[in-house]
């Protein structure tokens, strides 16, 4: 039986597709990023061919459209014809009475008023929705988060609960982080299964996306160690260790916890004094993972401590709080004002003066042993390999941004099962997220390289070393450019300089 299966791209806007139809070597699909009629075959080799359909081959009246145009005029006006002979004959033959007006179809009592302005008229082409802009700074990125969950607790009494859907289970569930994707909002076109778990087959195309809104642009590291793009915001899960499953009237408990619903009323210590979402600069993870969607607090320092809870600010730490509001607070500010706006209901005011700790206090571990956090160590940009002259112009060379992504350190990599080259590319592009793509001129679509099956493996090893390390024994090297990176074959000269 014929299976067309695999991944492949649009021609038509470069859209990354998956398909798996049985029965047939050839199908027929619209591209669901942008309409294009396509055509998906597998060759001898098992290599999907994709070619776009020309829509006159699907409407076998398309060639005759001039014909169907006066059709279309002609019979109106037949009937628009006999429709006037009959009302001049029944006027003719009922002179007693006069026609009664007819108001227009569709039309209520308040459309006839003439106090009532009429609307315009509106164009027959859809509209679409727009994209909100992702603001520039952390701050303004942790305002319109709280923007959105204060609008869904308008609507809903209540607070997103940390896994989406209260029946699957955290480590499997979509986050609620995931749940207020503007995305979802602004054109549809990314449908999760909430019932599968984040991680599912079902689910890639949504989770691999990077999520600029949820990112602060002070932090080099754009994925977690679990090879997804990650999250620099989490939702605070009350203190100490066990805080994550803390019932709701516990006095440590916050904001979020697993396997229940955070009402307003709960919050007994005032919306605007509690703690609901924060930046982290350590331990990242998918934004979609509900399980790593939820921090408590557990040790001193707070900001660029033990925790993780940062901004990329060794001096200050901006914080959202309950009622949607952001404030920023300082790496000198007493710990215990954390902990009291960390707990939703422990009704203890911010002043420090005031004596008293959410109860039980021992649950929360001892301070660390140091008052600050060592700073990363930048790195060395690598030298990149420069393009061989040829007759077609140069790419732009990569931008600091560029560089940043490639040099970001992934805490681990392991992909031990032989995996083809192209799958394995496109789990690094979500890592970097930058685009990869093969050179199209010397690795063409069908080319036996892309689907050799590879291997690859480290921990705290830039994005730009793994790719040097799963291409090179191919012979096969990265190019970086302003806005992607381009894979291609080795250049003799770089082959005899290693050799020398």
């Amino acid at each position: 039986m014929a299976v067309v299966t695999g991944e492949f791209v649009c021609p038509e806007c470069a859209a990354r597709l998956r398909i798996h139809e049985r029965g047939t070597s050839e199908h027929d699909l619209e591209c669901p990023e942008c309409q294009a009629p396509l055509t998906v075959q597998v060759n001898e080799l098992g290599q999907l061919i994709v070619n776009k359909r020309n829509p006159v081959d699907e409407d076998p009246f398309a060639a005759h459209a001039p014909q169907r145009s006066i059709m279309s005029l002609v019979v109106p006006a037949v009937l628009l014809i006999g429709v006037a002979v009959f009302l001049f004959t029944r006027s003719s033959n009922d002179n007693s009475a006069p026609l009664p007006e007819v108001a227009p179809l569709q039309q209520n009592a308040e459309d006839n008023r003439s106090d009532v302005p009429k609307p315009e008229p509106t164009s027959t082409e859809p509209v679409q929705p727009d994209v909100a802009e992702i603001p520039d700074t952390f701050e303004a990125r942790l305002k319109a988060l709280g923007q959105r969950t204060s609008d869904l607790v308008a609507t809903q009494g209540a607070f997103p609960q940390p896994t989406w859907r209260a029946d699957v289970a955290p480590a499997e569930g979509l986050s609620w982080l995931a749940g207020l994707d503007p995305a979802l909002e602004a054109n549809g076109k990314f449908q999760p299964q909430w019932n599968q778990p984040w991680n599912s087959s079902a689910n890639d195309r949504f989770v691999r996306r990077s999520r600029e809104d949820l990112l602060n642009p002070k932090v080099d590291q754009l994925a977690g160690a679990d090879r997804y793009p990650a999250s620099h915001i989490v939702g605070i899960a009350g203190l100490g260790p066990d805080g994550p499953t803390l019932p709701v009237d516990d006095p440590r408990a916050g904001i979020f916890g697993f396997g229940r619903s955070t009402r307003v009323e709960d919050v007994k210590d005032g919306l605007s004094n509690t703690w609901m979402a924060s930046g982290v600069v350590d331990r990242l993870s998918s934004w979609a993972n509900a399980d790593d969607s939820i921090r408590p607090v557990t040790r001193e320092p707070i900001v660029n401590g033990p925790d993780g809870f940062g901004s990329g600010n060794p001096e200050s730490m901006p914080i959202l709080m309950a009622d949607g509001s952001v404030r920023t607070m300082s790496s000198t500010t007493n710990p215990v004002i954390f902990r009291r706006m960390a707990a939703m209901a422990d009704g203890l005011s911010l002043d420090p003066k005031e004596l008293g700790e959410p109860e039980p206090a021992e649950s929360i571990g001892p301070p660390a042993m140091t008052t600050t956090t060592p700073q990363p160590v930048p790195t060395a940009t690598p030298e990149l390999p420069q393009l061989e002259m040829t007759d077609t112009p140069e790419p732009k060379p990569p931008t600091e941004d560029v560089l940043r992504r490639l040099n970001q350190k992934i805490a681990s990599f392991e992909l031990n099962t032989p995996t083809q080259l192209q799958q394995v590319l496109i789990e690094l592009e979500a890592l970097a997220g930058l685009p990869i793509e093969f050179d199209a001129e010397t690795i063409p679509a069908g080319d036996p390289r892309r689907l050799q099956r590879v291997t690859l493996a480290g921990k705290r090893q830039s994005v730009s070393d793994l790719l040097a390390e799963l291409l090179t024994p191919l012979g096969l090297e990265s190019i970086s450019t302003a806005d992607r990176i381009i894979v291609r074959p080795r250049s003799s000269a770089d082959d005899a300089s290693e050799s020398d």
